[in-house]
């Protein structure tokens, strides 16, 4: 049995912020910005943490310490970043409140973390406020690293390949896709607020409207086919009818479906099987 197009992300938050994380976990300097955190923490041993504990036990606490920020925080924040944007909150806040949740919900670690180590009095108010200032600092740069990881993403260009960036016969969709992935359309989704693009190279979200990003094709011949999809015209392999319903078969797997408005379309160019 066919089954027409599930979108890689279906736009709810949390799988918005795991696609998010494996960007960020699958990008050697987010490994190499850790190290050196970790190596600066051990090695100038703030908050007490150099008075009785020995270089190895600081290398051990400084590295849970960095990734539950990593970890707990970046997700945490992302999550609730998107939740934010998806609701239509300006991007500057959305940062900021995203910092704001990462920084609480490391605070649980930490303390367990300091409990193990110090032993310390989770009953001292004082204590728990300091950890709790932290904390917060930990989801400004939690904040400041979704910021700047969702610019370049988006965004930045790839000096080593700025040739593709400038090339004439990139649409100017494409150029809004990370460098990996620019290379011919295939089709488009709508997912939420959130549009699918999907080219030769993977699939990248990308947040606008799906009549926005159609108005940025301007070198990919290609139609819309429904009020959520569109689809490059070399991408189709074929197109059928079953049970009353229009389907293109993509060449590269997906099945999308054809509304009604747009099989005039479909019709003027000779895409429509010949009925019989």
């Amino acid at each position: 049995m066919n089954e027409t197009h599930q979108n890689f992300a279906d736009g709810r938050p949390l799988q918005l912020a795991l696609r998010e994380m494996h960007g960020l976990f699958s990008d050697r300097r987010t490994y190499a910005i850790a190290l050196g955190i970790i190596c600066l923490l051990t090695l100038s041993g703030p908050f007490g943490t150099s008075d009785g504990m020995s270089l190895p036990a600081r290398l051990l606490f400084w590295s849970l310490i960095v990734a539950s920020g990593f970890g707990i925080g970046n997700l945490t924040g992302s999550m609730v970043g998107h939740t934010l944007r998806l609701a239509g909150f300006a991007r500057p806040l959305c940062y900021a409140l995203a910092g704001f949740a990462a920084g609480l919900a490391v605070l649980p670690a930490i303390l367990i973390l300091n409990l193990i180590f110090f032993q310390a009095d989770l009953t001292n108010t004082d204590y728990l406020l300091r950890q709790l200032l932290n904390c917060l600092i930990i989801g400004g740069v939690v904040a400041l690293n979704l910021a700047i990881f969702s610019r370049n993403s988006r965004t930045s260009p790839d000096p080593q390949n700025s040739s593709v960036e400038t090339s004439p016969v990139l649409d100017r969709l494409q150029r809004r896709l990370p460098v990996e992935k620019r290379s011919p359309l295939r089709w488009l989704s709508v997912s939420d607020h959130y549009v699918e693009v999907a080219t030769l190279k993977g699939q990248e979200l990308l947040l606008l409207r799906l009549k926005d990003a159609i108005e940025e094709i301007d070198q990919t011949d290609g139609l819309q086919i429904h009020r959520s999809h569109w689809v490059a015209k070399n991408a189709i392999e074929k197109v059928s009818r079953e049970n009353g319903k229009t389907l293109i078969h993509t060449s590269d797997g997906p099945i999308l479906p054809v509304s009604r408005t747009y099989l005039p379309e479909l019709k003027a160019r000779g895409l429509l099987p010949s009925s019989r």
